[in-house]
């Protein structure tokens, strides 16, 4: 699978952005340290489909920003590549917007809310995908390709 410009829901391990606060931060330019945590900005998510033969690119906003095509498609027919297309378009916007989820999310624990709390919120204010139902839903999506289903 490829990974956008953070190794973080997109990754095999199923981490969050809560996974990748640094304990503290690097030093400032003029030498000094500050003890706040640092969160890495997820600008961009990158999908593939099963076979490797589509990628996706979205931000975490869910817009889809590019689709490349390896040369293989080609043996594929129209109505296969543009399935796979969308299936593989969608699954990036949906794990762009739960690494915008964490990212919230986070925020909000850094600014003191507790992490069930937080994750309330989100359920009932926010409507954003969980890194768990990204996860699902490519789950299914491998299935589906595994067996003929794609």
């Amino acid at each position: 699978m490829h990974s956008g410009s953070w190794d973080g829901p997109d990754d095999e391990s199923g981490g969050s952005v809560l996974d990748h606060f640094d304990q503290a931060s690097p030093p400032l330019p003029d030498g000094t340290d500050t003890d706040e945590p640092t969160v890495p900005v997820v600008l961009t998510v990158s999908v593939a489909n099963p076979a490797g033969t589509i990628s996706a690119t979205a931000t975490i906003s869910g817009w889809l920003q590019h689709v490349e095509l390896e040369p293989e498609v080609v043996s594929m027919t129209e109505f296969d590549l543009a399935r796979d297309i969308v299936e593989t378009a969608t699954l990036a916007s949906m794990k762009g917007q739960a690494s915008q989820r964490d990212l919230i999310e986070g925020m909000l624990i850094y600014q003191g809310l507790d992490q069930h709390a937080a994750r309330d919120y989100m359920d009932q204010y926010i409507d954003l995908p969980t890194a768990d139902q990204a996860e699902a839903a490519a789950a299914e999506a491998r299935t589906r390709y595994l067996h003929g289903d794609y």
